[in-house]
């Protein structure tokens, strides 16, 4: 079940200090930071847990879809995107969490 609160980092290492002690459902992962540090970011979040990680990508190329889904994404998501897609995505990843 998703609990009714969000926490945000404006970073992907200020992400991985909290990660430990907030212990997310799931994970919306920005993948467009600065160089290279939203890869390392969930690469990072695959070596500690098996939380869904749902990457949100502005480039709408297959190639980045492959690699995230490649590195341990549940889900990536390009934008532009809705309310409907993200919850969706949410969804499948906490049941896909749940089945393992």
């Amino acid at each position: 079940c998703i609990r009714d609160r969000v926490s945000t980092a404006p970073s992907g290492s200020s992400a991985l200090l909290q990660f430990g002690v907030v212990q997310p459902d799931v994970i919306l992962l920005e993948l467009d930071m600065a160089g290279e540090e939203g890869w390392q970011t969930l690469e990072r979040i695959r070596e500690l847990s098996t939380v869904p990680v749902i990457c949100l990508c502005g480039e709408e190329s297959p190639d980045v879809q492959i690699r995230s889904l490649v590195a341990g994404a549940d889900y990536c998501l390009i934008k532009p995107f809705g309310h409907t897609q993200t919850d969706a995505a949410i969804t499948a990843g906490n049941q896909n969490n749940t089945a393992s």
